[in-house]
């Protein structure tokens, strides 16, 4: 059988040298290169040497060599029927770090939520799903996330709930396996900071589209508070840089 590993011949008898020399057991037509492996429950066999950035995969329960980079990568996981081509990390029942991308010129001090050479990290939100992003800069007028989007068409200019956007962010509530109507008046996008000694948030946008905001709106250099009305804003009138709210 062609790449099967068999004794060389030495004759008709052999001496000890002979017997406990590493040429002992070959394979046909052996190189460099070449890996061993069980072919059957009784046989082992050569896989000859691949090509240089070749992949070892696995075809019908045998090893072999591809140079198809095309494939899906598991971490703690072997299947995905939602990925035709990608990375799949399954975490198990943990709930830090998922992915990490990391940088040896930073040394940020936000040690107590990643590793100090840590610029990007996604992690579980709770142990019942949900991601959290987070970015770390050092030093220095650094933006720590942008989000750039670029287009060669025109983006859609429709003003009313059937327009779309170059960048979108969407909120939506589910029941099985479908959408369903967001509650009345839930908030879908909140604006939050760290202030007083206490995380809060500054802007409010919910699913009929009310803005709130806890603070005032400036256009051009004219301002105008919100605080004085008790009601809810609903026309903001700008005219020749003139901002008029009413509620």
């Amino acid at each position: 059988m062609a790449n099967e590993m068999k004794h060389t011949s030495v004759g008709t008898s052999m001496t000890q040298a002979e017997f406990e020399a590493i040429g002992l057991h070959v394979c046909n037509n052996q190189a460099t290169g070449d890996l061993i492996y069980a072919s059957s429950a009784t046989q082992l066999s050569r896989l000859g040497v691949g090509t240089n950035g070749d992949f070892l995969t696995l075809t019908a329960g045998a090893p072999a060599w591809t140079s198809n980079k095309a494939t899906t990568l598991y971490i703690g996981d072997t299947a995905n029927a939602k990925m035709t081509l990608g990375l799949t990390i399954n975490q198990s029942t943990n709930t830090n770090e998922s992915f990490a991308i990391k940088n040896t010129g930073v040394s940020h001090s936000r040690t107590s939520l990643a590793e100090a050479d840590t610029i990007f990290s996604i992690n579980p939100t709770t142990a019942y799903g949900g991601a959290v992003m987070r970015s770390f800069v050092e030093t220095g007028n650094a933006i720590p996330i942008q989000l750039l989007a670029f287009t060669l068409d025109n983006p859609d200019t429709t003003k009313s709930t059937a327009g779309r956007a170059a960048i979108e962010i969407a909120a939506f509530q589910y029941s099985g396996d479908a959408e369903t109507n967001m509650v009345a008046d839930g908030n879908l996008v909140a604006i939050r900071t760290y202030q007083g000694a206490g995380y809060k948030s500054v802007a409010i946008f919910d699913e009929d589209g009310d803005l709130w905001l806890n603070g005032g709106i400036t256009v051009g250099a004219t301002s105008v508070g919100l605080a004085s009305f008790n009601g809810a804003v609903t026309n903001l009138t700008v005219v020749n840089g003139i901002v008029t709210a009413a509620s």
